[in-house]
């Protein structure tokens, strides 16, 4: 169950093959193709990998929403068409005006937070899919069936991957997808500890650390 990475492709991609992978499955479950609108609740590091393959897809508009404003600045550096901060904006009525009360062909939740759960249908439009990847803190969650009803809506789920590896390698390695980008603190072997600490006490800075050996 080991990969080989190819000389081209740096120990530190090697390191983010594995959030990578479970972005692209998370594409796939949506069945995110050509053309289509996008959302995504939550810009951390299985936020923005989802991003990446989203758009290594063809999804032609990717709406990412978040509370912190440094996650999304790296969203739109990494090819989001529009954020939203959820702190600062109304999410229903921006999503609205972005797609034309529409809503969007595929919503992707990986944010893992109930409120985020709660709102996937109803950014969704009619026939649309609903993508849960996130991990919410309580269970079971209220959820508006009447709404998945009345859309028809298809939803999925995703737990981790299922043989994207050489995938995921083949695309860092051909230059498809920069998953370097993602990082934004890296620390030493030594500072283990303080890189730990660092990604639990600053969320709001950290998109994604990695130790170096």
């Amino acid at each position: 169950m080991c990969f080989n990475l190819p000389e081209n492709v740096s120990t530190k991609a090697g390191a983010l093959v594995e959030p990578l992978v479970v972005g692209l499955h998370t594409a796939n479950q949506g069945n995110v193709r050509v053309g289509d609108k996008v959302v995504i609740l939550g810009s951390g590091c299985i936020g923005l990998v989802t991003l990446l393959a989203c758009k290594a897809n063809g999804a032609s508009e990717v709406v990412m929403v978040d509370l912190h404003s440094k996650r999304l600045e790296y969203a739109k550096r990494m090819g989001a068409n529009h954020v939203i901060n959820a702190r600062e904006e109304d999410v229903e009525k921006r999503i609205e005006e972005l797609f034309n009360n529409r809503g969007a062909d595929v919503v992707i939740e990986t944010a893992g937070a109930v409120k985020t759960v709660k709102q996937t249908p109803f950014f969704a439009k009619r026939g649309g899919t609903v993508v849960i990847c996130g991990i919410a803190p309580i269970d079971p969650i209220e959820f508006s069936f009447s709404t998945v009803i009345n859309k028809e809506l298809t939803i999925k789920s995703v737990f981790r991957y299922r043989n994207l590896y050489p995938a995921a390698i083949a695309a860092i390695a051909d230059g498809s997808i920069d998953v370097e980008q993602i990082v934004t603190h890296e620390f030493s072997f030594e500072d283990a500890k303080k890189a730990f600490d660092t990604v639990i006490k600053d969320a709001e800075n950290v998109v994604k650390g990695v130790i170096r050996l």
